[in-house]
Order: C-alpha cells, then sequence, then structure tokens
C-alpha cells in the first residue's frame, strides 16, 4: 500500500509538470501569432482559417513606358536588378545561328537603315525625317545625328543582333526582367567576328595576350545603339489570326534601349523591342529567320553588297517557307532593288556586274546559299548593252539544306504568319 502512494504521488508531480510545459508551450505560440500579425497579418491569420491560404506577396514592379511615342532612353535608376541581369550575360557564345524577327516592321527598318539619304524626307507636321519602306510602313528618326552621317550597314549589323539576342533570352527568367534583356557590347562586337585586341607579352616573346576590344570599337556599338532607339514605326499593323486580318493604327519605337552603368561606366544595356511587337505576341505568331553567324560577320564596307544581298535573301526564303517553294528563280533587277543595292548604270557591264557576281559567289563560299549561284536567262555578252539583258535576267538562288530542314520542323507551329 506504501508502494501504491508512492507511485501515485510520483505520477501527480510528472502530470503537473506536463501541465505546467504545456501551458508555457501555449503562452509562447500565442506570443508568436501576435508578433506574426504584426509584421504579416495576412500570414499569421491564416493559421486559424483552416484551408485559407496566405495572398501571395507581391513582387517589386517595373515601372511601363507611358508614352510609346516618346524616346524611350531610359535612366539606369529604373530597374535595381538591372546590374544582376549584365552579370549572367553568358561570357560566350559559339552559337551558329541566331533567330531573327521577319515582320513588314523589320523589313522597313531594314529598307531604312540602307536607303540613300536622299530618299529620306521631312515630315512638315513634326519635322522629323521619315522614310517610306516598300510595305507602306513609315521609319521616323529624331536622332542627334544626321541621317547621312550614320554608317548604315553596321547600324543594320547591331539591330539584327540586338533582336536576335532578346528573342533567345526574353523567356528565360535568368536572362530577362519584364520582357527585357541584358546584352553587353562585347557580345554584339563577337558576333560581328571582331577579334580582340593582343599585345606581346614581353619584348622579342611570341606568346601574346589579349587585352580586351578596343575602345573605339566599343565605342561605335554604344553609339549605333543609342541611335537605334531613335528610331519610331508609323502606319497600319495588320494581323493574321485564326483565319481573320485585323488592322490596328502603329507608332512605336522599333527598340527600347536602358543603359545600365557602374561606378559611372556603362557595363551593357537591358534590350526589348518596341510595343509594335505585342500584337504579334498576343495572337502567338512565330515568324523568325535562322540567320547564320557567318552574315554578321561581313565587314560593312568592303563586304556591304554580299551582306545586303545577304539580308534581303534572308526575309525572302523565310517568306517562302509558307510554301516550301525555294526552287522559284529570283528576278535580278528585283533582288538588287529589294537588296538596297543602286545600280551604276554608267559601270554596269565593266564593274557592277563582276561585283554582283562576285558578292554572290562569296555567300556561296560561305554557306549561306545552298548552291552555287546560277543565271537560268541566256545573256549574250557579246553585245553592246548587254547589261540591259543581265539586269532582267533570273537566277537560282536557294538556301542551305540545314535553313529549308529548320523552316520545315517549325511549319506547323507558324500558324500566324504576318501578311
Amino acid at each position: 500500500m506504501i508502494m501504491n502512494n508512492s507511485v501515485i504521488k510520483q505520477a501527480l508531480i510528472e502530470n503537473h509538470h506536463y501541465a505546467h510545459l504545456l501551458k508555457l508551450l501555449t503562452l509562447v505560440y500565442l506570443l508568436l501569432t501576435l508578433v506574426g500579425i504584426q509584421f504579416d497579418p495576412q500570414v499569421a491569420l491564416a493559421v486559424f482559417g483552416g484551408n485559407r491560404q496566405p495572398s501571395p506577396v507581391s513582387q517589386p514592379h517595373l515601372p511601363e513606358v507611358a508614352d510609346d511615342n516618346a524616346l524611350v532612353f531610359h535612366q539606369p535608376s529604373e530597374l535595381p536588378d538591372a546590374r544582376t541581369l549584365i552579370m549572367r550575360v553568358p561570357h560566350v557564345n559559339s552559337d551558329q545561328y541566331l533567330p531573327l524577327p521577319n515582320f513588314r516592321e523589320d523589313m522597313a527598318l531594314r529598307e531604312a537603315l540602307l536607303a540613300v539619304p536622299t530618299r529620306w524626307q521631312r515630315d512638315s507636321v513634326t519635322n522629323t525625317m521619315y522614310y517610306r519602306a516598300s510595305n507602306t510602313l513609315s521609319i521616323h528618326y529624331e536622332g542627334p545625328q544626321a541621317v547621312a552621317g550614320i554608317n548604315s550597314d553596321s547600324m543594320l549589323l547591331t539591330a539584327r543582333i540586338l533582336m536576335g539576342l532578346w528573342i533567345n533570352r526574353h523567356a528565360d527568367a535568368q536572362l530577362s526582367s519584364h520582357g527585357r534583356v541584358p546584352i553587353k557590347v562585347e557580345e554584339i562586337l563577337a558576333w560581328r567576328g571582331i577579334q580582340k585586341h593582343q599585345r606581346i607579352a614581353y619584348a622579342g616573346a611570341s606568346k601574346r595576350f589579349s587585352d580586351g576590344y578596343q575602345t573605339k570599337q566599343k565605342q561605335q556599338i554604344h553609339t549605333e545603339i543609342r541611335l537605334l532607339s531613335h528610331y519610331t514605326i508609323h502606319g497600319q499593323q495588320h494581323i493574321r489570326h485564326q483565319g481573320q486580318i485585323y488592322s490596328n493604327p502603329l507608332a512605336s519605337s522599333y527598340l527600347q534601349v536602358q543603359q545600365v552603368e557602374e561606378h559611372n561606366k556603362v557595363i551593357g544595356y537591358l534590350v526589348e523591342p518596341g510595343k509594335w511587337i505585342n500584337a504579334y505576341q498576343n495572337a502567338n505568331t512565330l515568324f523568325f529567320a535562322s540567320v547564320e553567324r557567318q552574315i554578321f560577320q561581313f565587314h560593312p564596307r568592303n563586304d556591304y553588297l554580299s551582306l545586303r544581298l545577304a539580308f534581303y535573301l534572308v526575309e525572302h526564303w523565310r517568306q517562302q517557307a509558307r510554301s516550301g517553294d525555294y526552287q522559284r528563280p529570283i528576278h535580278m533587277a528585283q533582288l538588287l532593288t529589294s537588296s538596297m543595292i543602286s545600280v551604276d548604270k554608267a559601270n554596269l557591264t565593266t564593274r557592277f556586274v563582276p561585283r554582283i557576281e562576285a558578292a554572290l559567289q562569296k555567300l556561296h563560299a560561305q554557306h549561306i546559299l545552298g548552291d552555287p549561284p546560277i543565271c537560268l536567262s541566256h545573256i549574250a555578252t557579246n553585245k553592246a548593252q548587254w547589261g540591259n539583258e543581265w539586269l532582267a535576267s533570273y537566277w537560282h538562288l536557294v538556301p542551305p539544306s540545314e535553313i529549308i530542314q529548320a523552316y520545315t520542323s517549325c511549319k506547323p507551329v507558324s500558324v500566324a504568319d504576318p501578311l
């Protein structure tokens, strides 16, 4: 009996300790809950709501551009994470192809950049310069530098690389922020095949080391990126979606650019197309051209004929991909006009024709043409005026088999091709 009383007494003492501990834990729990209410009421009160879920915490929102007609060269302070994005840009890009948008807006900008300055007009209302493209869109320019002083072929290369890198990165959460992607000047130079400056390690040594790109080369790209932000597109935008054609007035910058600085030094840019691309994205229109890396490495002055022919053929082949009729001959005069190449009639047969044919041969040597360029028309070169026959001739100019295969494989996806 004494043994049983001792056991009972010990059990009562233990129960008292457990009860005291339980009360203490309850007080701690209530205290933590009250603290939670002070710092985040939604999360804390969700404890008492059964299956009720806390509201998601909103993420920082980057400011939108209110007026798309205004110049869109943004200040670095707009995006606090801009430097982080720039630092994530890959150091090496060895891709052999770059996807480019192939919309009417891109074609219009190509024509505007390559047009002779006399083809530009001045708007009597806005007093700005504009160029009316062959597809009826107008490209307006409001930049600080005169149109005549712009290195047009070099600008086109930079513009195409910017758009291609945007396509590659805008869907990557690590390399995009609200539609904008980071791009460094150095990678544009790399895509263009510019070699870094090298120095000899020491006098008499054969070993060399690289100290990066030259300042003047980087400065040229900086200038071109800034100038590209001053081009705007005007006209009517036509979108084909699910068998219907939708037309909307268009007034948009071609490219939106934000400069990113660190310690008062430009380290890169955040880039995205203007709002003109929104309609294509909303209609799920995928219409991209695949461009070989070699095209971007043509020298804008020494190889400008090959460069202009190549960029037009890229557009032309992408249009042909709808029907798959790549074998359709191309009219030489139309090829030159569409490529923005002026005919030198004074030296047509003595200098101009050989230069154009050499440029086409170079495209084949660089594997940009799938077959050697072949003239399908008979031209009597023993006649005095055979140059006109050459301009009226038809040529066999087809893309490489890799390009045809790429377009064939993606054709079922492109259900809403632009007009």
